[in-house]
């Protein structure tokens, strides 16, 4: 994964992606956001500050696993974990809210039952289903992108960029193959995007001009946002443009992306004990998805947390912090006890092996 400097800086992008995450989650699901075409007040014009500004964090977790995966080798044992994690939390926090009666799981049909039991067929969590099918084919992706020279890997990426983001990024209508980033489809071509990062990237902006980069094209997408609503509002038919401009495939949104991405680049940590904690932490952030984003909870811990007390005034900038810190605390916090409990359960047996 490159030196440990390196390593460092984007684990601690993926943390930052988290949190990112968390703050859109806790901004949808609590009911915080409102349409720009119905409501221009400074409270939702703030909160979509904030969701513009966090927008690309889904893409930059794929950026960074393509950005390693490239050169690592693929491994069945850690497609194995995957699907045991996963169906830890699925059906784990299921039972637990059964126990509990929360949820509404008491109630729950043999459809949602199913839906729990296969949570990667179920798309219960849409980007694990994702990941899944794109480890999947990293080693495909591996033996054909060194087959490609430079040429011929832009060709690619072109044509993929145009299909999966330029298109639907200046349609007026939906397309039918377009499911707004939320694929496999789109997760291979971020990964292409980022092995040729790796590969053929050095001369791109990075550091203060990518971050640059990253704040003005935040401001253009807000700003863009503000147009279409208000548009919208007059009765021009520019809903759906507007609504897709938060779509992770949108081009503006992957350029986004990628200039935070590129912001890392060589970033230094300021404390030593700042690496630690970084390196400490960052392997629970798939954990901390998904445990919050659990279907019977989901939309329970905002209202547990108090986001409709707060959803309407300004005091929800340092409430969303607060409550940041705390889902992505509880969420670490189970999942390094669930990983200490797997790392003693296979111990036990490769012993009951030998």
């Amino acid at each position: 994964m490159g030196n440990k400097s390196r390593q460092v800086n984007y684990e601690a992008l993926r943390i930052l992606s988290m949190f990112m995450i968390i703050a859109m989650h806790y901004l949808q699901k609590g009911g915080v956001l409102l349409p720009l075409s119905e409501d221009r007040g400074i409270v939702n014009l703030l909160a979509w500050l904030v969701e513009t500004f966090c927008i690309g964090a889904a893409n930059l977790y794929v950026l960074l696993s393509g950005y390693f995966l490239m050169e690592a080798s693929w491994r069945w044992k850690k497609l194995v974990s995957l699907v045991a994690q996963v169906l830890f939390y699925s059906l784990g926090v299921s039972l637990v809210c059964l126990a509990l009666g929360i949820g509404g799981v008491r109630n729950w049909s043999l459809y949602d039952w199913a839906t729990v039991i296969l949570p990667l067929q179920s798309e219960h969590y849409w980007f694990a289903t994702a990941y899944f099918g794109l480890y999947l084919f990293v080693p495909v992706l591996q033996a054909g992108v060194k087959q490609l020279t430079k040429r011929q890997l832009e060709i690619v990426l072109a044509c993929m960029l145009i299909f999966f983001s330029l298109e639907k990024t200046f349609s007026p209508v939906a397309l039918a193959y377009d499911r707004y980033g939320y694929d496999l489809g789109w997760f291979i071509c971020l990964f292409l995007i980022a092995t040729y990062l790796r590969l053929y990237g050095e001369e791109l902006p990075k550091g203060r001009t990518a971050g640059m980069v990253y704040a003005w094209l935040g401001v253009l997408i807000w700003l863009l946002g503000l147009v279409l609503g208000n548009l919208t509002q007059k009765g021009l038919p520019l809903s759906y443009m507007g609504d897709m401009l938060y779509s992770y495939n949108h081009l503006l949104v992957l350029l986004l992306s990628l200039a935070l991405f590129r912001a890392f680049k060589g970033l230094t940590v300021l404390f030593k004990w700042m690496e630690k904690w970084i390196l400490a932490l960052s392997p629970c952030c798939f954990g901390v998805y998904l445990l919050h984003e659990h279907i019977a909870i989901r939309y329970l811990w905002p209202r547990w947390l108090g986001v409709d007390k707060v959803g309407r005034s300004l005091l929800f900038l340092p409430h969303m912090l607060v409550c940041i810190i705390i889902i992505f605390g509880v969420g670490a916090a189970v999942e390094h006890l669930r990983s200490r409990i797997f790392a003693l359960v296979i111990k036990k047996l490769e012993r009951t092996k030998r």
